[in-house]
């Protein structure tokens, strides 16, 4: 038997409420454990990597000795 809800969802009577306060929680808007590597996510690490890679393969190119 399960004791508590998924996060988000309300009970009957007892509607769901999240206050935010002046930190950013992400706990409560995502239902996985996404939320911790949320910051990750918007850093853009992949495209920057992959921009990085195309900049070497051209910097090759061009300055080869």
């Amino acid at each position: 038997m399960e004791t508590r809800l998924p996060k988000g969802l309300s009970a009957g009577e007892k509607e769901f409420f999240f206050r935010q306060d002046r930190a950013r929680h992400f706990a409560f808007r995502r239902a996985d454990m996404s939320y911790l590597i949320y910051d990750e996510e918007l850093l853009g690490l992949v495209a920057y990597r992959i921009k990085l890679l195309e900049y070497m393969e051209w910097f090759k190119r061009t300055f080869s000795l």
